[in-house]
């Protein structure tokens, strides 16, 4: 098993803000993954966030078997199609295909292990994800190369994705490598441009400062039903550069969503509390739908008066639509009367947090 590997982890450094080197000054090799990073010398320290993009062979490979087994398994998908259809299509090789057995065999046990289970509420789904991600520099999962890509996984799900690691680079990874740095080069603009004041808005929202250390934001074909997820300790943003849904403007909305994460556990905490006072469950996923929402509005608000208007509408749109794909439509309501009202400046951060608890 080869890889090519003259540069496997290419770092391309944007500095918001200021005057930046062209995006292709380093392409990487198409069968090699490539990184991004996205940061601001000017702005203080904890005021915006820093993303570090990535486009890495293993977690790809590891999302798109997800993908097949969840097909094969009548699951719930969705890439590069209207909300309302989830369906993708499944891959298939011809029997005497080299390799199409250790790739049938893979997508079957992804079936038997992974199809049913979460990829971010599974806490070991997040811990297999970090881990794939720390081994963008290797050529193997088993420690056969270097000590350092001893992964630690299951054996039997190393020889799995070793295995099918051959079929997937010449099938299909180049064309999804493409597409993972394509829209890291076309949301870098955009980023660069609002990126921190974004930032600062959201952290001033949430009263709470971004992290010093980059948020590691990996591109995959596939990334969940919704085309994005994010896990937590630590913060690993995950987002799919095929979905219809993350594409130009969108992408971005998407993008500080996800990385507000990183900040937005104050909410959380309200919410808890103020839910435990009146001996009431706790909303499911109620927070979440709040970064939505602050996301869009704050979106609205920084971008320069003579941006696209068509880009401002299809954020708007977006807000809305996500609420009610994700199941979060219930809490519309109450986001636009109370949680308005805190980011409008009638009412403190506490009381409008209790306000919005209370009207549910």
């Amino acid at each position: 098993m080869k890889f090519h590997h003259a540069a496997l982890v290419c770092w391309l450094f944007f500095w918001i803000g200021l005057s930046a080197a062209s995006s292709n000054a380093q392409t990487p090799e198409a069968g090699s993954g490539s990184s991004l990073s996205l940061a601001n010398r000017l702005a203080p320290a904890g005021t915006q966030p820093q993303f570090q993009f990535h486009s890495g062979f293993w977690v790809n490979l590891h999302h798109f078997l997800y993908l097949q087994a969840r097909i094969q398994s009548h699951e719930l998908t969705r890439v590069g199609a209207a909300a309302s259809n989830y369906s993708a299509q499944a891959v298939t090789l011809p029997a005497n295909a080299p390799g199409a057995a250790d790739w049938a065999r893979a997508v079957d046990y992804y079936v038997k292990t992974f199809a049913n289970r979460d990829l971010w509420v599974d806490l070991s789904m997040g811990m297999i994800n970090d881990r794939l991600g720390e081994m963008d520099r290797c050529t193997d999962l088993s420690g056969k190369s270097s000590p350092t890509c001893a992964s630690g996984l299951r054996p039997e799900m190393i020889d799995v994705l070793e295995r099918a690691a051959s079929v997937y680079r010449v099938q299909w990874w180049p064309a999804h490598d493409a597409k993972n740095r394509g829209w890291i080069a076309a949301q870098a603009p955009p980023v660069r441009q609002i990126g921190a004041r974004l930032g600062e808005a959201l952290s001033n929202a949430y009263r709470t400062p971004w992290p010093a250390e980059p948020i590691r934001v990996d591109l995959v074909y596939y990334a969940s039903p919704f085309g994005s997820y994010t896990t937590l300790d630590p913060v690993h943003v995950m987002l799919s550069s095929e979905d219809a849904s993350n594409q130009g403007p969108l992408g971005l909305e998407l993008l500080f969503y996800e990385g507000s994460h990183a900040i937005g556990g104050s909410v959380e905490d309200v919410i808890v509390r103020e839910c435990h006072t009146r001996g009431i469950p706790i909303p499911r996923d109620l927070w979440h739908a709040l970064l939505f929402y602050t996301t869009a509005k704050m979106i609205g608000r920084v971008a320069p008066a003579n941006a696209d208007d068509d880009a401002s509408v299809a954020v708007a749109h977006n807000y809305a639509t996500g609420l009610n794909e994700r199941g979060w439509q219930g809490y519309q309501r109450v986001l636009e009367v109370y949680w308005q009202d805190y980011l409008n400046g009638r009412t403190d951060f506490e009381r409008a947090l209790t306000a919005l608890v209370a009207n549910l």
